[in-house]
């Protein structure tokens, strides 16, 4: 479903998305009291890196990870290392 929902996005539709740093600034009042994994691929928009590294530096407990040569879902392009960066994380934090 997924894959299906996701295959009806044009290239240009990525565009769009750009303008959600606009709608993403204030998080420095949120401070959650958990702890926080972050994921990014390698290959994703440059704007989607850059405000996951931002929210990683603004959250005291949170873990960001970038998945080699994955895209912007990077838990479709490599399932494996996303399950074990997560259930590192999982376990780390339990």
């Amino acid at each position: 479903l997924f894959f299906e929902s996701t295959s009806m996005y044009k290239r240009k539709s990525l565009l769009v998305m750009q303008g959600l740093e606009h709608v993403l600034q204030d998080r420095k009042t949120i401070q959650p009291n958990y702890p926080l994994l972050i994921i990014n691929g390698e290959h994703d928009l440059s704007l989607a890196i850059k405000m996951a590294n931002e929210w990683h530096s603004e959250i005291e407990k949170s873990e960001f990870q970038i998945i080699k040569q994955a895209g912007h879902c990077a838990n479709m392009d490599y399932p494996k290392e996303f399950n074990e960066i997560v259930e590192k994380f999982i376990l780390d934090n339990n």
